[in-house]
């Protein structure tokens, strides 16, 4: 693990506090895996949630929800504004690699560095050239692990 003006760039490991859901082109999607991580110097600090999108649906769908700590301040973003210190990356299969921003869509977040914690709503579209991907009501909150 390493550390930096006290920041840990190391994965937070997460426990049952902490959680992502969200509403996949109408399928409800309830993360089994939650984690977070800052970038080395702090000041970017990414969020994911990844599971299976249907019981029977073997492949990881993951979403990555990215902050710039540093231009962040706490209201509702537009994820189509390039100036946006938010940024959503969807992954449908975590096998193969391929990971797409979400250009439209919205964020409302709260960051607070102190205690490791990212919490809010979010609602995006991603365009792909098999389909685009509609995910409303998500929501997150993801916080260290007790110890």
């Amino acid at each position: 693990m390493s550390s930096q003006n006290g920041v840990s760039s190391s994965p937070d490991p997460v426990d049952k506090q902490s959680w992502m859901t969200a509403i996949v082109d109408g399928t409800a999607f309830r993360a089994t895996t939650v984690g977070g991580q800052y970038n080395e110097d702090g000041t970017i600090r990414t969020s994911w949630g990844t599971g299976n999108l249907a019981p029977a649906v073997n492949d990881q769908f993951t979403i990555f929800v990215e902050l710039d700590t540093v231009q962040f301040d706490g209201s509702g973003y537009d994820l189509a504004d390039p100036s946006s210190p938010v940024r959503i990356f969807y992954a449908p299969n975590a096998e193969d690699g391929v990971v797409t921003l979400a250009k439209s869509g919205s964020a409302s977040l709260t960051h607070d560095q102190a205690t490791i914690t990212v919490a809010g709503t979010f609602n995006f579209v991603v365009t792909s050239s098999d389909q685009d991907v509609v995910v409303t009501s998500g929501s997150l909150h993801v916080e260290p692990a007790a110890k």
